[in-house]
């Protein structure tokens, strides 16, 4: 049986081209490139495509354009942005360098600046030195000497605005005498009389109990007010000291935090304060001061303490500290809980009897300051009812208490070399000063 042959079909767009694919709608034999395959089926690719793939194929058309245009429109976002990055980067790389630069320049700096201050306090202890051995020898073929050696073209030192050159009256006088020495276990209570005494008669009997001598600074009206008190405090030989005649502010302290000396205070308005207040106190008790004073509120500077020095007194201060703690000012002042600075007699117990066991010198020349009335209504907020105490305390700790005047002298104050103070009328033999009653006594 013979074979029968296969027909051979040729692609109706492509005559040389042969062809076993035929399209499912119109019949035509077609090649592979006039021929779209669809579900096993082959269509022409011009004329005889189905509506369905015509619309599949629209939509992955379309697809692909918005994929080329979106990826159009991110490439200057791009582009814009590692641009930008790059520029910021220059940017703060140059920043960066100014400011290592400024840096080392004024590491070098200091570092110079710091050379020139120690070759200076290095230059200045020399002559500290110098001078301590002239105090010392007391010889004039040296002080000769040194004037010879003093460099030729060396300029005087020029006092800045804020920071005047006080003149002192005399060196061996401190401008303020806030601590006594420390190589002495030695302690002064200070008490300030303003216008209030409703604690004085039980401080002053606590005193007596216990043989302590302290010193009490009073204004012109405590003097007025309370005449009897001024009388008990010389009795008992304890040092009076001026505390001004009305309690004036003398620096700007109380606004600016700085001690600053106000407009109107002067030389001689100083002087009316401590002078009307020494007349009041002679002419109520025949009493005078001792030669020291205490500013109001704590407001003094070298220019206020050399006036003070110019008309007979030295201030006399308390120890002073960086916080509270460090310090010897009982905050006794302050009327109540509600006030800042407000401190319970326990708080300041445990303060000043911490103070006294730190090493090595603990309270050493230490001047408390107390006063000598109270605002605050609360008999257990008082600070002058742990006096005794507080005194007691101290003493097992081998303290010895001694008044303003004697803790000067272990000091090597020599309170002589003050200006004369106001010469005041004496045509009453009974009429003595403060020290002079004490020196009866003793």
């Amino acid at each position: 049986m013979s074979s029968r042959k296969k027909r051979s079909h040729y692609c109706s767009n492509h005559p040389e081209i042969k062809t076993r694919m035929q399209c499912t709608k119109c019949g035509k034999w077609i090649c592979s490139e006039c021929a779209l395959t669809y579900q096993s089926n082959h269509y022409c690719i011009k004329t005889c495509i189905p509506s369905e793939i015509l619309t599949v194929s629209q939509m992955l058309s379309t697809v692909g354009k918005e994929e080329k245009k979106s990826d159009k429109k991110f490439w200057p976002i791009i582009t814009w942005s590692a641009v930008t990055f790059a520029l910021c980067s220059i940017v703060f790389g140059v920043w960066t360098l100014k400011q290592i630069y400024h840096i080392e320049n004024e590491n070098r700096i200091l570092q110079k600046n710091r050379n020139i201050l120690i070759s200076n306090l290095q230059k200045n202890n020399r002559e500290i030195k110098k001078l301590v051995n002239i105090v010392k020898n007391d010889n004039p073929d040296t002080i000769l000497k040194l004037q010879k050696n003093k460099p030729k073209n060396s300029k005087p030192a020029v006092s800045k605005p804020d920071k005047p050159n006080i003149p002192h009256n005399n060196p061996r006088i401190p401008f303020t005498f806030n601590n006594g020495t420390a190589g002495k276990r030695l302690v002064s209570l200070t008490f300030d009389g303003g216008y209030m005494a409703n604690a004085a008669t039980d401080i002053l009997d606590t005193l007596l109990s216990r043989n302590v001598k302290a010193s009490m600074f009073v204004t012109g009206h405590f003097i007025r007010r309370y005449p009897e008190i001024i009388e008990r405090i010389v009795l008992d030989g304890h040092d009076l000291g001026n505390h001004t005649m009305t309690h004036p502010h003398l620096t700007t302290y109380a606004q600016t935090r700085t001690q600053t000396t106000l407009q109107q205070i002067t030389s001689e308005l100083l002087k009316t304060e401590l002078r009307s207040a020494e007349k009041l106190l002679y002419e109520k008790t025949g009493h005078k001061f001792s030669p020291l004073w205490r500013a109001p509120y704590g407001e003094y500077n070298n220019s206020i303490c050399s006036w003070a020095q110019e008309h007979g007194y030295v201030h006399i201060g308390w120890r002073q500290g960086r916080t509270w703690t460090q310090g010897l000012d009982c905050n006794d002042w302050v009327p109540d809980k509600n006030t800042p600075g407000f401190k319970t007699p326990s708080e300041v117990m445990d303060k000043i009897l911490n103070l006294a066991e730190t090493k090595p010198y603990g309270i050493n020349g230490g001047i408390i300051l107390l006063h000598l009335g109270t605002a605050r209504k609360n008999k257990q907020d008082q600070v002058h009812r742990i006096l005794g105490t507080l005194i007691d305390s101290i003493r097992t700790r081998n303290y010895t208490f001694v008044p303003v005047s004697e803790m000067l002298k272990e000091s090597g104050v020599d309170l002589a070399l003050l200006s004369p103070g106001i010469n005041l009328s004496e045509s009453e033999p009974n009429k003595k000063s403060a020290i002079e009653h004490k020196n009866d006594e003793s």
